[in-house]
């Protein structure tokens, strides 16, 4: 029987306990732990496993609350995984280490009050573990007196401790390190989620300086004795989608470790996301090997320093889908879990300029582009250049190389991404139609009149204004459908007509039949498509 597929499965004890497929990333948690900066964070696009792999890190290193150091639970877990055959990193390093271990992707709000709540849950269920504190001989009274605070209920909630909601990552990181007589490991998940929904919603400087207080009293570097608080931090592991620049969020934090997709750095470069080889062992066990292709042509494509990486989520669930029918054909997965705002705000944005970029990106084209990789969320509408730099971060975009002034040059990663940009595309092309209703109503107009002129001049203004979706999203020999559809769009927003496609007319098909308010009339459409102006003549013969 084959193991089960870890479906939305973001624990991993529940990963190993649960006997599910799990391609194996541990050996990664050695290079992450011998890296010589104290603070480190990871960039990565969203459902690429970041979540997983720190939840993974946590099983790693965390001490038994009761038992202290004591690896015999973990070693359990981490029985046959590549970081057991590592005796020496294990011993030092496995079920050694108390661990802080959080996620802010939860935080969000249209307004700051409603996040800041959000957040103190987050503290307060992050808390919850460790009331055994209380109890610890080593905290002294003032020690317990603000722990007692934190554990009444609804007294982090309270904006008027704020205060306290800053001090929580410290405070409790410099008690587990009295108690155990161990330095401290912070995992922080998504660490950046409650800024992009502050800058969303207009509220960006209040949540910044409140993230910015919470991670830097817990993670600066200060040289100074052994009884303050910073010499508690063994190792902080932030992750995210977008590196925020130093100078807004890690001001203070001596020099941390920023790993992203463009960091030239082999040993983290695979630690998120399937391989290649991964990817093809994944279907050879389900028997499925012979579907290679259409995953790498719909969801590989994204490059991270010099490897090829696909994303797990899409990897996952299609393989749950295509193992059970075998008929079933490549869908979106990953663009699906949330919304594709970003793509919606660059379409919107863009000038004639950028959609011919944008043509080009569809069309397979790389296009090179000048990038800002440390950005801040309050910086991302600023310019259509920001927008293409956290397109990049996000996963919308990949690279393929650079160029000898610095340029990066972009492409789509992949099918479903091409996707996304054809639909967003689509739906600004649609408004942009209809918002101008003076200029609709004399194209039905000429339509109905049989002006020739009017409809040939209206149709020419919208598509050398448009980005021409239309050419290439479909095969040689079917392009005219392309164009049937929007037509039939455009046509269809006549509220007084009926329009009907495709439809039997007498002795055939026709593409597009019209009924106006005029019983006695109506209008019968032939589209063909052609690549040259010389042929346009002949196709029109066709059609009729």
């Amino acid at each position: 029987m084959k193991k089960a597929l870890p479906i939305g499965i973001e624990n991993f004890r529940d990963m190993v306990w649960k006997d599910c497929y799990y391609i194996d990333k541990t050996a990664f948690i050695k290079p992450l732990m011998e890296a010589g900066n104290k603070v480190l964070l990871l960039t990565r696009p969203r459902r690429f496993g970041k979540t997983l792999f720190m939840d993974t890190l946590k099983s790693f290193l965390q001490l038994d609350f009761q038992k202290g150091i004591n690896g015999e639970r973990n070693a359990l877990l981490f029985k046959g995984l590549r970081i057991s055959q590592d005796r020496d990193f294990c011993s030092r390093h496995m079920g050694r280490y108390p661990v802080i271990s959080m996620t802010l992707k939860d935080v969000e709000g249209g307004d700051f009050e409603s996040a800041y709540v959000q957040f103190a849950e987050n503290l307060e269920d992050t808390l919850d573990p460790y009331r055994f504190l209380m109890d610890s001989p080593k905290l002294s009274p003032r020690d317990k007196d603000t722990l007692r605070q934190y554990l009444t209920t609804g007294y982090l909630k309270d904006s008027a401790h704020v205060a306290d909601c800053k001090n929580f990552l410290k405070n409790l990181a410099a008690w587990l390190s009295k108690h155990y007589d161990r330095q401290v490991v912070i995992l922080i998940d998504e660490y950046d989620v409650p800024l992009a929904n502050a800058a969303q919603f207009g509220y960006y400087d209040k949540m910044l300086e409140l993230v910015r207080a919470f991670l830097g009293q817990a993670l600066k570097e200060k040289p100074q004795a052994q009884s303050d608080a910073p010499a508690y931090l063994m190792k902080a592991v932030l992750t995210g989608c977008l590196r925020v620049s130093k100078e807004s969020i890690f001001t203070g934090i001596n020099n941390p470790l920023i790993n992203t997709v463009c960091s030239e750095d082999r040993s983290l470069s695979e630690i998120i996301g399937f391989t290649a080889d991964e990817v093809r062992s994944f279907l050879d066990y389900y028997g499925l090997s012979n579907r290679y292709d259409d995953v790498k042509r719909w969801y590989d494509g994204y490059r991270f320093y010099e490897s090829e990486i696909y994303c797990p989520w899409d990897v996952i669930n299609h393989i749950d889908r295509i193992k059970d029918d075998p008929n079933a054909r490549p869908e979106a997965y990953w663009i699906n879990t949330s919304g594709n705002d970003l793509v919606k705000r660059f379409v919107d944005k863009a000038n004639r300029t950028t959609r011919n970029e944008i043509e080009q990106l569809i069309a397979g084209n790389a296009i090179e582009k000048m990038l800002r990789l440390d950005l801040t969320y309050d910086e991302i509408d600023n310019s259509i250049e920001n927008l293409w730099s956290v397109l990049f971060t996000t996963g919308y975009l990949t690279q393929t190389g650079m160029t000898e002034d610095g340029a990066y040059r972009l492409v789509i990663p992949n099918r479903e991404i091409c996707e996304v940009f054809k639909l967003q595309i689509q739906e600004w092309f649609k408004k942009s139609i209809f918002s101008n209703t003076e200029q609709l109503t004399a194209f039905w107009k000429a339509f109905e009149e049989g002006n020739t002129d009017g409809v040939e001049m209206y149709l020419n203004r919208i598509m050398s204004n448009s980005i021409s979706v239309f050419d290439i999203k479909t095969g040689e020999g079917k392009k005219e459908i392309s164009y049937h559809n929007l037509l039939v769009g455009i046509l269809t927003g006549n509220a007084e007509w009926l329009v009907k496609s495709n439809v039997e007319a007498g002795e055939g098909f026709a593409d597009i039949i019209v009924e106006t308010e005029d019983p006695n009339a109506g209008i019968v459409v032939e589209l063909k498509y052609t690549k040259d102006y010389d042929e346009m003549e002949q196709a029109c013969r066709a059609a009729l």
